[in-house]
């Protein structure tokens, strides 16, 4: 992990952070899989009893996004991003310590909290980039999601092993600590007023393509979960692995969400956005049809998750730049109602996934889930891309564009 850090703090000298708050937000919500066993037992309770603490974190979540929407644009990016960790540091603090099941579950409310503010900070923080560079920040910043995955979980589930699920909570809060020391290195992207327009979530709902851009990301978070959640019962059930095999998958396809997130900014130089998302949505939808429905052999299901992941990954990367685009005068308002559609999209596809399965079978489940990503690409069609037409521009009137070596921040430009 340290490497890696350190090999993209040297390109992008405020990028390390905003990575270290996405994987410490990711590592809170993680935690909790590795653990759930040895928690349900310790409280005398159900796995699904504890669960319901995914539910609460994800609730708390969503509701502290419509307070951030309305102030994150006038706030100091470190100082929301500092917040966010002291939050997560006292949430895990909490967990570990927690005398009944009671508190167990409220402290996950506080943890919801830090993870809107970590989020939505580090996502934020992208628009102060160099628009050149905004596409590579935000697949590294996208892949810190999927690191959260490949190290946390197994740290989590080594310290539960160990010692006890007590202990393991000391990832996120160690996570979160770095994050917090280096929060000094975040700048706040540029904000024009804009006066006239309604502020928080309803302003975002109110614009006409950034209302089909959540709606999009609504259905794709929603499939993600399912699969995040169903995916490795599914393995357990219909192919017989232990979980430790099925961790092991779900380590190799978090790997993959990595790859396709980090890659994804050199296909955006290629293809346009909007097609490389339902591009990549179709194929997610045909190969997630395919996993439940066909799946001979636990190695064409290891195949079938991996490229689903890959595609998941480049999706989620290219996908968010592009809602950064639609309302570049308010970059934070746009990326916290990112964070709020991504935790309500978990929480309905945990949901739904569950009652698809207490009532149907995998098979309709997967049915389910490859039309509702289908739907998400016919939803991307109508998104509007700035970027689309700047391209048309510059074929048109090659004379026209801004001498190289021009370096003007994302907000800032598309703002003009």
């Amino acid at each position: 992990m340290r490497p890696l850090l350190s090999r993209i703090a040297g390109r992008h000298p405020r990028l390390a952070p905003l990575v270290l708050a996405v994987i410490a937000a990711q590592s809170m919500l993680v935690v909790l899989a590795p653990t759930i066993v040895d928690i349900g037992q310790a409280f005398g309770t159900s796995v699904g009893t504890v669960g319901h603490a995914r539910a609460i974190a994800a609730a708390s979540a969503v509701a502290a996004s419509l307070v951030i929407a309305g102030v994150i644009d006038r706030l100091d990016l470190r100082r929301l991003l500092a917040a966010g960790a002291c939050l997560a540091v006292v949430g895990s603090a909490t967990i570990a310590t927690a005398p009944s099941l009671g508190v167990f579950l409220a402290a996950h409310g506080v943890s919801g909290i830090a993870f809107a503010c970590l989020l939505s900070a580090g996502l934020t923080g992208v628009a102060a980039f160099p628009r050149e560079q905004t596409a590579r920040a935000m697949g590294y910043l996208i892949a810190g999601n999927a690191l959260a995955w490949i190290i946390a979980a197994p740290l989590a589930g080594q310290l539960t092993e160990g010692i006890s699920w007590r202990a393991a909570q000391a990832v996120p809060c160690t996570l979160a600590l770095a994050a917090l020391a280096a929060s000094r290195g975040v700048m706040s992207p540029p904000v024009e007023a804009s006066r006239g327009r309604r502020m928080g979530l309803l302003g975002v709902v109110v614009e006409r393509q950034a209302r089909w851009w959540l709606v999009a990301e609504l259905a794709a978070w929603f499939v993600w979960a399912s699969e995040l959640t169903y995916g490795a019962a599914f393995l357990i059930q219909h192919h017989s692995v232990s979980q430790s095999a099925a961790g092991v998958a779900f380590a190799a396809a978090a790997t993959a969400f990595f790859l396709g997130s980090v890659r994804s900014a050199s296909l955006v130089r290629r293809f346009a956005r909007r097609r490389l998302i339902a591009s990549a949505a179709l194929a997610m939808s045909a190969l997630i049809f395919l996993q439940f429905n066909v799946a001979p052999s636990i190695w064409v299901t290891l195949a079938l998750l991996t490229l689903i992941a890959l595609c998941a990954g480049m999706r989620a990367s290219t996908s968010a730049g592009l809602g950064l685009a639609q309302m570049p005068d308010r970059p934070g308002t746009m990326m916290t109602a990112q964070t709020a559609v991504t935790q309500f999209g978990y929480l309905l596809g945990a949901l739904a996934g569950a009652g698809m399965l207490g009532s149907s079978s995998y098979a309709a489940l997967g049915l389910v889930l490859g039309g509702a990503m289908l739907l998400c690409a016919v939803l991307f069609t109508r998104v509007t891309d700035p970027l689309e037409f700047e391209r048309v521009g510059e074929r048109r009137h090659p004379t026209r564009n801004r001498p190289v070596g021009t370096r003007v921040p994302l907000a800032a430009e598309w703002a003009r």
